[in-house]
């Protein structure tokens, strides 16, 4: 069965990476979540909530998060915006022990006082509920793209096996030089011929695009200054803004922000893991320094924004070929000129704008979703800052 570890279940497109042996899992129904359930992160970085929806259903979830069920829907949006707050944040990880790995126990949790603000409780339900609805709907419009773009790719069906391939010399030699087996995985060279048969024409991403990466530089924290992006966050719901770079760093902060309409793709970490994510980038991260560890793709107007974004996050016909471009062995990196030769299929005009239209209504609506979530939670501290005189 899928199994998604803590951080997982926060992603905006959770995959699983491991699969667990149903028959050697104790209490194995226990460890799937119903819609409507607030999930709270109990190992490491503790406090971090989210309410589960149609992403999480049928999939086993970690231990490390608790369950807390409440089955009023106007009770349950308000303890989920409180649980948010920086007042019940600083109660949670206040309340956990450990050195290197910090806990919270469900007893931690329960202890947790919840102040009932009866004015507020309608109006964060109502807030909360619209986040909800359209985190629930942006998610939908995604799995609709990825499977529009599947039918348009009549898959080939064939059995890849680890017993060897061969690679041509002329490959080998041609521009990268790439040496490593992993830059002709039978996969990504599967992937190819069914663009090839399946395309109106191919392209590769440098006819249509620039991608680039920032150079690297010291960060230096402080409590205030700009707000600094890490590669997960990009990838995560509802993210907490944690870092904020002071002006000490010493870098021209403008060269490290991004653009509403360019591609966010992580370029460093594990290709199981974030390695080769596409993102839209949208207002949500505009204004912000981003990680050197993100790629920069920015589209000219030959393609759609939103499609290129299908294509390339899309996990069978699309991040194969993006991720067996990854050099090195620790931690792999992608680099913008491999990135570059990357193949795209074009498709007729009125499907890729079909696709465009889904996928950047989709990205709005998650930034519409973390807009009205913030809000409610500002306004709940805010009326809590009033009673507690802070």
């Amino acid at each position: 069965m899928p199994f998604l570890a803590a951080t997982q279940a926060f992603d905006i497109w959770p995959k699983p990476r491991k699969w667990l042996a149903q028959s050697k899992t104790p209490d194995f129904n226990s460890r799937h979540v119903l819609p409507g359930w607030i999930l709270v992160t109990c190992s490491g970085t503790v406090g971090n909530a989210i309410v589960t929806y149609s992403a999480h259903v049928g999939l086993v979830i970690s231990h490390d998060l608790l369950r807390v069920q409440i089955e009023d829907d106007l009770l349950r949006n308000y303890v989920y915006a409180f649980l948010r707050t920086r007042f019940a944040r600083a109660m949670m990880r206040g309340s956990h022990y450990g050195n290197v790995i910090k806990h919270l126990e469900v007893g931690h949790l329960e202890d947790i006082p919840v102040p009932v603000i009866d004015g507020l409780v309608g109006e964060t339900s109502e807030l909360i509920s619209s986040a909800h609805q359209a985190r629930e709907k942006a998610y939908q419009l995604d799995m609709k793209v990825r499977q529009q773009f599947a039918n348009a790719m009549v898959e080939q069906s064939a059995v890849l096996n680890e017993s060897g391939f061969s690679v041509s010399a002329s490959q080998l030699f041609d521009k990268r030089r790439r040496l490593e087996a992993n830059a002709y995985s039978p996969e990504s060279q599967l992937v190819t011929s069914v663009y090839e048969q399946n395309s109106v024409r191919m392209e590769i991403l440098s006819d249509s695009c620039r991608a680039f990466v920032p150079s690297r530089f010291k960060r230096i924290y402080g409590a205030k200054g700009m707000p600094y992006l890490d590669s997960e966050p990009i990838f995560k719901i509802s993210p907490e803004q944690t870092k904020f770079l002071t002006p000490a760093t010493g870098i021209d902060f403008d060269a490290y922000t991004v653009q509403r309409g360019w591609l966010l793709m992580a370029c460093s970490g594990q290709v199981y893991g974030i390695n080769g994510q596409a993102i839209l980038a949208n207002e949500m991260h505009e204004g912000k320094v981003v990680t050197q560890h993100i790629m920069r793709i920015v589209p000219s107007d030959r393609i759609r924004p939103g499609y290129l974004q299908t294509v390339l996050s899309h996990p069978t016909l699309g991040k194969p070929l993006v991720v067996s471009r990854a050099y090195g062995t620790s931690v792999p990196e992608l680099a913008p000129e491999d990135v570059e030769q990357i193949p795209i299929p074009r498709l007729d005009k009125g499907l890729e704008d079909q696709i465009a239209d889904s996928a950047e209504r989709a990205s709005e609506l998650r930034v519409d979703s973390d807009r009205i979530e913030t809000l409610a939670v500002m306004a709940l501290e805010a009326e809590l800052e009033k009673e507690l005189g802070v």
